[in-house]
């Protein structure tokens, strides 16, 4: 029986092969992408979910009372947590080596450059999970001098054999390599590659222990809880821990709040090591996408096939006729449903194999996704197939099932499918209404990402190269300096402690009339005179830092201006602020610029001139002549940092990085908007082929009457159009609520105009009318001889 019914089915896709191509191409593309957005969102839930302590972890967060969005924390913190709490199983703290291009290696006198270099305690690995390969947490990263690293860098630099070799990092630290670990997956926001123990950072200059006032957000620490402990109730003991360390009146300017392991990847306010984060309405929209897109294909599946009805309506009364059951006929057209989707779900693993490798950028898959998720998958595109040929077959069969063989014999069944084209109707207004939704989101999301990387920063970022300065570079900045500005071709330099579009260094400052309450934390940036030239960051009263000026000369921004309660630029002139014990006298104010992506807002900012605080070089150039200056500025590096490994970064690609999530999340969406309208198109394109075959009589009377085809065209394309214009109505609304819950995650966003919903719907109008025109020509044009030669 079964062997019929396959038989029947193949029969009927060779048979109507413009249906059934239409029909497997739409639900190939719908599953296919529908397993795509199933694989982003299973990859992006999955980060840190390997740990076996996931559910017990959390990040001790820092700021103000209500407002604690600082990752970062004090080495005062984990003493002090060890001491006061004995719930806590373990507490850990992660400090990674802070650069954007990279951390220096010396291994047998060669210089490289790695990234995701941590200073970690040996309770950070007992903690977290990781495979080790040589050594334990215990023993491998108690002691100053000790390195862990993972199994590729054994390979690449010792051939496997890496255990008690040295390597120099940063010119700085002496390591022994005492543990090997497995390299940590893709799914991380911890993505350590070497890991030096933390004692080996306590023997250096950089380290005050039992510090409470300096919160460094590249310096992080983490507590493990007992199943019988509640985070809400050891938060409400941090107030006396405060208290305890920093006195009664910090409770009023200062906090702490724990943050769950599992949030740590989704919160894009606070961030992580990673420095990739998504957000779950993202996720949530992705993956209703995909449900959608799965949707609409169904419904093309539906509406064809019951638009297929009438041409079948003889078959299924001879079959009645001959003997054949209601139950019978619903299985031979479930059947036939399930043959369609079991070739697109074929088509859809192929097609996965090829998009996959070509999307990676894109969709931020590791590039073995497809193996990586495959049994997951099998699973999900097993039900995928039960559920689309259950929701795809089952309207369908059930009409067809139903057809009476008297009416079907006679060839009178319009009666009987008058019900199927009140569905069709509704199920064409629910694809373009999400279609809609889905492109008028997506010019949004477009217009977003256009608008961040495009707006003004308040500094200028072009032709600007970064390079990390070594930990004795002050002692030469004069001579490089005069060196390198000798060539033409470099416009300028400056030295700082970071460029404008970075910030990590946040401090508590204190001003006379400023009580505790309203204590300010503001990012500290050490620059050097040329600084505010070269960026073109303006200077709205005073003027600028000088090379005769103490440390205590400072300049500010128009944000912390405004929190000292001071409006004009020049009153502000002449007052001190208290910032890491130093007594600042604010010689100038700069106009606000964004050191942060569009999401945050700017955030206050002191500028003051320490040359033992320098660690950035920017270095302003000619693109016209990039590659000799880059060779010039390489063996100028090399002469005055022989052992310093010459790694650069251009200033306005480290700002796209910002961006990159949202990038991506456009083209996806862009991708998947497109698709939707495709397969919703496809579905319009074969519902106007089976209404221009069905009114083919109509047209070549309306034609014999004196109709001309434009009149035609109009009578078989309005119907649809109607429709098309009742999703748009029914999409503006919910589009503008999904839209505006999004945007509020930037600081600074677009203006919802309504040309931003307007165009968008003209588009789909257009194209959707484009689908008809081509079946509907035919039959305008046709001569109605032909058509009516038989009557």
């Amino acid at each position: 029986m079964l062997h019929n019914f396959l038989k029947i089915a193949l029969r009927q896709i060779v048979k109507n092969k413009i249906y059934s191509i239409t029909n497997i191409t739409g639900l190939t593309l719908g599953i296919t992408f529908a397993l795509l957005v199933f694989m982003v969102v299973k990859f992006e839930t999955s980060y840190d979910g390997y740990h076996k302590n996931r559910d017990c972890i959390y990040r001790v967060n820092t700021g103000k009372p209500g407002n604690v969005l600082g990752k970062g924390s004090q080495t005062g913190l984990m003493p002090a947590l060890i001491d006061e709490f004995p719930e806590i199983k373990k507490v850990a703290v992660a400090r990674i080596l802070h650069s954007r291009v990279g951390t220096q290696l010396e291994v047998n006198g060669n210089l490289s450059l790695e990234k995701n270099a941590f200073f970690v305690t040996p309770s950070f690995y007992e903690m977290f999970d990781a495979t080790w390969i040589a050594g334990s947490p215990a023993t491998s990263l108690a002691n100053p001098g000790q390195v862990v690293i993972t199994e590729s860098l054994a390979n690449k630099y010792f051939d496997g054999q890496a255990i008690d070799n040295m390597i120099k990092i940063d010119n700085e630290y002496e390591v022994i390599v005492s543990g090997i670990i497995k390299d940590p997956p893709l799914n991380t926001d911890f993505p350590i590659k070497i890991a030096i123990s933390h004692a080996t950072f306590e023997q250096s200059k950089h380290f005050e222990a039992g510090d409470f006032n300096s919160t460094y957000s590249g310096y992080q620490t983490y507590v493990m809880l007992g199943p019988e402990n509640t985070p809400e109730a050891l938060e409400a003991k941090f107030p006396a821990m405060i208290t305890k360390y920093l006195g009664k009146e910090a409770n009023q300017r200062f906090a702490y709040a724990l943050q769950p392991l599992r949030d740590i990847h989704f919160n894009i306010a606070i961030g992580n090591f990673n420095r990739r984060t998504t957000s779950r309405l993202t996720l949530l929209i992705m993956a209703l996408i995909g449900v959608l897109i799965l949707c609409i294909a169904s419904f093309n599946f539906i509406n064809l096939s019951t638009a297929q009805a009438i041409n079948r309506a003889t078959e299924v009364g001879v079959r009645k006729v001959m003997g054949s059951t209601r139950s019978l006929l619903m299985k031979q057209f479930f059947s036939e449903t399930f043959t369609f989707v079991m070739a697109a779900a074929g088509l859809s693993l192929l097609a996965l194999s090829i998009l996959i490798p070509k999307l990676i950028d894109i969709i931020h898959l590791p590039g073995n996704a497809l193996q990586l998720y495959f049994p997951d998958m099998l699973l999900v595109l097993a039900m995928i197939v039960v559920l689309l040929t259950f929701l795809s077959g089952l309207y369908p069969a059930l009409i067809m099932a139903n057809l009476r063989p008297i009416s079907t014999l006679k060839k009178k069944v319009g009666k009987t499918t008058l019900k199927a084209g009140s569905l069709r109707r509704g199920l064409v207004l629910f694809q373009f209404t999400v279609t809609m939704i889905m492109i008028i989101s997506t010019v949004v999301v477009l217009f977003q990402t256009h608008y961040v990387l495009r707006k003004p920063l308040g500094f200028n970022k072009e032709a600007v190269i970064a390079l990390d300065l070594p930990p004795h570079a002050p002692k030469v900045e004069a001579a490089l300096r005069n060196n390198l500005l000798s060539h033409s071709s470099i416009r300028d330099i400056s030295f700082s402690l970071n460029t404008p579009s970075a910030t990590y260094n946040r401090e508590f400052v204190h001003y006379g009339h400023i009580t505790f309450e309203e204590g300010i934390m503001a990012e500290l940036k050490s620059i050097d005179t040329n600084y505010l030239a070269m960026f073109d960051i303006q200077i709205l009263a005073g003027r600028n830092l000088k090379a005769s000026d103490p440390n205590s000369a400072i300049l500010i921004n128009e944000t912390l201006m405004k929190q000292i309660g001071f409006n004009d630029p020049n009153e502000v002139l002449g007052e001190s602020i208290e910032f890491i014990g130093i007594k600042g006298e604010i010689v100038g104010v700069v106009q606000n610029f964004h050191s942060l992506s569009l999401k945050t807002a700017i955030y206050p900012l002191i500028f003051f001139r320490d040359q033992s605080w320098f660690h950035k070089a920017s270095i302003k150039i000619d693109m016209a002549q990039l590659a000799s200056i880059l060779s010039l500025i390489k063996q100028q590096w090399h002469d005055f940092f022989p052992k310093t490994f010459f790694q650069y970064k251009f200033l306005d690609e480290d700002i796209a990085s910002f961006y990159r999530q949202e990038i991506k999340t456009s083209r996806l969406l862009s991708l998947l908007a497109g698709v939707a309208i495709f397969i919703a198109c496809l579905g319009l394109f074969g519902l106007a082929a089976y209404d221009a075959v069905q009114r083919t009589k109509e047209i070549g009377i309306r034609k014999v009457m004196g109709a001309s085809v434009h009149a035609i065209l109009f009578l078989l394309s309005k119907n649809y159009l109607k429709l098309i214009l009742v999703a748009f109505l029914i999409a503006i609304p919910v589009t503008n609520y999904l839209v505006s819950e999004w945007l509020q995650e930037f600081a600074y966003k677009i203006d919802l105009n309504l040309w931003i919903f307007v165009a968008p719907g003209l588009f789909v109008a257009v194209t959707a009318w484009l689908a008809i025109l081509g079946q509907s020509f035919q039959a305008a044009v046709k001569n109605p001889s032909e058509t009516l030669k038989y009557e």
